[in-house]
């Protein structure tokens, strides 16, 4: 595998992990808003009862 890796340039490298980042940051923001949601929505049927 470290064969492969060295082949792959630096410029590549970032390009990656700041798309990485980027896909990231998108999964953990609806994580987080679905948790959110999830939360208002049962809070939300107690207040009802």
């Amino acid at each position: 595998m470290s064969r492969y890796k060295s082949h792959i340039s630096k410029e590549s490298k970032i390009i990656l992990l700041d798309y990485l980042k980027k896909e990231l940051n998108v999964k953990e923001n609806w994580l987080i808003n679905n948790i959110l949601y999830r939360k208002i929505t049962h809070f939300g049927h107690i207040k009802r009862h």
